[in-house]
């Protein structure tokens, strides 16, 4: 989600600059100074919108690692705490 945000937002920023590279060939770039700091505002924010979409899915993915240790632990603890003759209870959630 946060990476087509980005990049919407980076590629408007790409199009801006684009824009006043093409007035600036044509020789007409001291009137359109104002589309170039808003063409870095918009890439500059786009790639830390990337960015940040970008960090959210690596610290999802590390919570996911993180309650399946969790289980794997708990479960463990149970077989050593639980009587010899008797199994601990099935998770009816694990897969």
């Amino acid at each position: 989600m946060f990476g087509v945000i980005g990049l919407a937002v980076f590629g408007g920023g790409l199009a801006v600059s684009l824009r006043f590279v093409y007035f600036y060939l044509v020789g007409e770039g001291l009137g359109h100074v104002q589309s170039l700091i808003f063409a870095a505002v918009l890439l500059i924010v786009g790639f830390q919108i990337a960015l940040i979409g970008l960090l959210a899915d690596v610290i999802s993915g590390n919570r996911k690692l993180l309650e399946d240790l969790l289980y794997r632990v708990r479960r463990m603890e149970l077989r050593q705490s639980a009587p010899a003759d008797t199994d601990p209870p099935a998770d009816p959630n694990r897969r």
